[in-house]
């Protein structure tokens, strides 16, 4: 059974194992072997994580067996940042859950919408959660270029 519920200060380790794992598994397909690199160093840094997260950030997790197979982040202004799911379950329902989590904080925060910088990697996923793009970005990064999106989801007013 899946259980979708706030981040804890003890979860810090498996989340962070989770963001380097899965770094160097999933998006490898679609990131040149030093950017996937680069980007998975990012969870070595656990006190800034922790500062990050404690500071700025309302973070969901997914448990199954007292073990983390995915995270979301959030912050007041409805940004999500990190957002993670083990690559042994990529199809689950395990993003949606949370996704819908973090929605539902957006709207007690009175946003009227979500946004992220995603992934080409995450792009269909957020695609199918009703993201729409608002801009596409290529970057330099170790020497090569990497696309990411800027997408959004407009929540509708309620009358």
């Amino acid at each position: 059974m899946i259980l979708i519920r706030e981040f804890k200060k003890a979860d810090i380790d498996q989340v962070l194992q989770l963001y380097k794992n899965t770094t160097l598994i999933i998006i490898r397909k679609d990131y040149t072997e030093e950017q996937v690199k680069r980007w998975a160093a990012k969870g070595e840094n656990k006190n800034g994580w922790l500062e990050r997260i404690e500071s700025e950030f309302y973070v969901l997790v997914a448990e199954i067996d007292n073990a983390i197979v995915g995270f979301g982040e959030i912050n007041d202004s409805g940004f999500i940042d990190n957002f993670y799911i083990h690559h042994d379950h990529l199809g689950k329902g395990i993003g949606k859950k949370i996704m819908m989590g973090l929605e539902a904080k957006a709207k007690q925060n009175k946003n009227n919408k979500i946004y992220a910088n995603v992934s080409v990697t995450a792009f269909v996923f957020f695609k199918k959660m009703g993201f729409s793009i608002t801009k596409t970005n290529v970057f330099t990064v170790c020497e090569s270029p990497a696309v990411q999106y800027e997408m959004e989801k407009k929540f509708k007013k309620i009358k």
